[in-house]
């Protein structure tokens, strides 16, 4: 049998990016709402439904109680309905921010409950769940994906490679559900909590043999956190501490190798 060429090592890693969707602006009236925000936006949005239910339904290991969460499924989707009846184009930067990511992890969350029991998000039927178009925003109907990479994801609009640690894809290997909403007003301290948290869970990040192995999330995002921070790297380097801050700061992104993803529920039970 003819021996196999080895694909270079650049060329695997490209291979890897081009299976995340491009982040990109796409035309329509949701996009609108959310440009004229950003532009002179001032308004805010309250998130207390759904912090209440992520602060009683969310271990301190980012596990949610699904069982428990579907005879609450009432309460989550009047916070749903109040999103769909939103105006985006009056809420501030922050507060919109802020909305779009408590948006896409309510939003997963529903559509868990719509399916549950499962093994994975992967087994909601009626193709890739990210692609389907369910979540109502201010009037509009977009997909998950249309939030993460047409919204949240673009430099157009938001720019922020920190909310790769907001958003959750409700699995195992996603960094931790956050113990409550994100706030517009508090949303660059949360953000950063996030990340921090993230970080300091062998789950997500460890040290072997002067490699720091870290969440599959920022390979497949590596282009967000070099166009923003220059490298990897550079975007970690805040939020980790002792040996892996040493050999980053030494051999930055050379050091890095990525986590097996386990796309398990990230359920409590």
């Amino acid at each position: 049998m003819p021996n196999r060429p080895m694909l270079p090592c650049a060329l695997l890693c490209l291979i890897a990016a081009c299976s995340v969707p491009a982040a990109s602006v796409k035309k329509g009236p949701l996009t609108d709402q959310v440009q004229a925000g950003i532009r002179s936006g001032t308004g805010t949005f309250e998130h207390s439904e759904l912090d209440a239910l992520l602060v009683s339904m969310v271990t301190a290991a980012g596990r949610v109680e699904y069982a428990k969460l579907k005879s609450e499924r009432a309460k989550l989707q009047s916070y749903l309905a109040r999103l769909d009846g939103a105006d985006l184009s009056a809420l501030s930067r922050e507060h919109l921010l802020a909305l779009l990511i408590n948006a896409y992890n309510a939003y997963t969350i529903d559509l868990i409950l719509e399916h549950y029991p499962l093994a994975s998000i992967k087994d909601v039927p009626g193709g890739t769940p990210w692609k389907l178009e369910f979540c109502k925003l201010g009037g509009n109907t977009v997909s998950l994906d249309f939030i993460e990479h047409n919204l949240l994801r673009p430099s157009e609009l938001f720019g922020d490679p920190r909310i790769h640690f907001a958003v959750n894809c409700a699995s195992i290997g996603c960094p931790l559900l956050r113990r409550g909403a994100y706030r517009g007003e508090e949303i660059d301290k949360q953000l950063d909590e996030s990340i921090r948290n993230c970080m300091a869970d062998p789950r997500y990040l460890s040290v072997s043999d002067r490699t720091v192995k870290v969440t599959k999330v920022l390979q497949w995002f590596a282009g967000d956190f070099k166009d923003k921070y220059g490298s990897v790297s550079k975007f970690l380097l805040p939020y980790v501490t002792g040996e892996a801050a040493a050999i980053l700061e030494q051999e930055g992104d050379g050091a890095l190798d990525y986590l097996d993803y386990d796309w398990s529920l990230n359920d409590a039970r």
